[in-house]
């Protein structure tokens, strides 16, 4: 299921300090600069970009993307461990498996080091080689350039299920049968993932086989509870899209996507982000 984020920002050139003060979840990305990122009581997915970063989660079960090229980073307070939630998530540096990452860390007296190759390292504070299992790094080929759109959906099943279609700048580009019985109080997650970046395009969600024939026992309808876009909210509240409707959005782009913000604060090269 999507995380779900509050707030997802990316540092705009020339500020260095990002810190997250809010309870919910966060995606935060730096940018070309040696950043401070620091998340906060939720999941938050943190991203250094390029430079030397130094990264902190605190709470939650947090995701360290570190991306090949994009220099040595530091992460204050990652949580090892079969029992922690928290992820780094390694693109394209071509580890296969964790036995490769562990013959690749080094304890040394602030921690572990993780010598990812190229003259890049990505330093662990304050653990120790054995805490580390092999639920706590994923791999990845390469950084995607497309976007996920994710939706939870429920129908009522009136003589079948409710269809719902996503459409971008107008064209169909996918279309499902919704059977999950909305008086189940259960949610259906549906995704689909473009090939390029969806920022600024339109996004539709649309209800096409709507049914009423005369009483609430007979009518067929599509329930949303949320749709987001690579985990950023679009629309958090529950729908009923009755009589063939449409939920529709622009895309915004991912240094743009403050969804749910409700205080910024800038001083001395750093932003504050409160939701």
């Amino acid at each position: 299921m999507g995380t779900g984020y509050r707030i997802q920002f990316k540092l705009p050139a020339h500020v260095e300090n990002l810190y997250l003060q809010n309870s919910g979840n966060g995606s935060l990305t730096g940018n070309g600069l040696s950043n401070v990122l620091s998340g906060e009581a939720g999941n938050n997915t943190i991203n250094g970009g390029a430079g030397n970063d130094l990264l902190s989660g605190l709470a939650g079960n947090d995701t360290f993307v570190i991306v090949k090229g994009n220099g040595s980073d530091v992460i204050t307070d990652f949580k090892p461990g079969a029992a922690s939630g928290d992820v780094v998530k390694l693109i394209d540096y071509g580890f296969k498996d964790f036995a490769g990452v562990k013959a690749a860390m080094s304890k040394n007296d602030s921690g572990v080091t993780l010598n990812l190759g190229g003259g890049e390292t990505l330093h662990f504070r304050n653990v120790d080689v054995p805490a580390f299992t092999s639920g706590d790094f994923t791999f990845a080929a390469s950084a995607s350039s497309g976007d996920t759109v994710t939706v939870l959906a429920s129908g009522d099943q009136y003589k079948g299920a409710p269809v719902m279609v996503f459409r971008v700048d107008g064209k169909e580009v996918f279309r499902t049968d919704v059977s999950v019985t909305h008086a189940s109080g259960k949610w259906g997650e549906f995704t689909w993932t473009s090939k390029e970046a969806l920022d600024g395009h339109k996004l539709d969600i649309a209800f096409t086989n709507d049914l009423y024939e005369g009483s609430g026992a007979k009518d067929r309808n599509l329930w949303v509870k949320s749709i987001e876009v690579d985990d950023a909210f679009l629309m958090d509240k529950v729908v009923n899209m009755h009589s063939n409707s449409v939920q529709s959005f622009t895309v915004p782009a991912d240094d743009a996507h403050v969804t749910g913000l409700v205080g910024v604060a800038a001083m001395d090269n750093t932003i504050l982000l409160a939701a």
